[in-house]
């Protein structure tokens, strides 16, 4: 499983490539790090169902990373 993210910090693009396996969580293996950390990410409202939300049963997983590679842009003004 591969999950990559990206994003700009002044002005200027960076990204994250991480690969491992994926690892199903249970309630206890969740730190309160992990919880919290939640709580700052932000999941857009998309309807992909066909039914709501509260009626769809969710797992979660967790990625264990054995591969970890980046890339960011870098200034080219002299």
């Amino acid at each position: 499983m591969t999950f990559v993210t990206y994003g700009q910090q002044n002005d200027m693009w960076q990204s994250v490539i991480a690969g491992g396996r994926l690892e199903e969580t249970t309630t206890e293996s969740i730190a309160t790090e992990t919880l919290q950390g939640l709580e700052r990410v932000h999941i857009p409202l998309v309807d992909i169902f066909g039914r709501p939300p509260r009626d769809v049963q969710f797992e979660f997983y967790r990625l264990v990373p054995d591969e970890l590679s980046g890339r960011k842009e870098l200034s080219t003004a002299i």
